[in-house]
């Protein structure tokens, strides 16, 4: 734990938090604060936020996915998605051409620069995940992250 997270915590020690550790969200949202501060540390220079992260690894992954495919998938906002997607063209990271099977329907491509970068990115945020995951035995996190998917169902 970073040096001003055992300070806040030791501040904190004192405050009455109520129900408040019972809460399942309350839990997750403590638990994603400390991820993804640690998260902007290890990306360093590339600023990228996590839903930036996460658009860009599902357009690598999915040459050609729509826009809205990628909106759906992460449950993102598709005013929030056509920011995001300006955002990493103005960056030189992804290009948007037309569907050729639906004039109407966005495809997106990773740059060579997008490429580069991702691929940089992804060894940053696997080291930033295994300083979180070895707390876990491999049986343990498998199952915490099966806790997390029954989330989302």
């Amino acid at each position: 734990m970073a040096k001003k997270d055992v300070e806040l915590a030791e501040r904190l020690r004192d405050v009455d938090l109520d129900i408040l550790p019972e809460i399942l969200g309350f839990n997750v949202k403590r638990a994603e604060n400390v991820l993804w501060r640690e998260y902007s540390e290890a990306i360093g220079e590339f600023v990228v936020k996590h839903g930036t992260f996460s658009v860009m690894v599902l357009i690598g992954a999915n040459a050609g996915i729509a826009q809205t495919e990628i909106a759906k998938t992460l449950f993102i906002d598709k005013a929030i998605m056509v920011s995001l997607i300006d955002n990493l063209e103005e960056l030189g990271w992804v290009v948007r051409k037309r569907a050729t099977y639906d004039r109407r329907c966005q495809t997106l491509y990773l740059t060579d620069d997008g490429k580069d970068v991702l691929s940089q990115l992804k060894r940053r945020v696997r080291q930033h995940e295994k300083k979180f995951s070895d707390r876990f035995t491999p049986a343990e996190l498998s199952q915490f992250q099966d806790f997390l998917r029954r989330i989302l169902e």
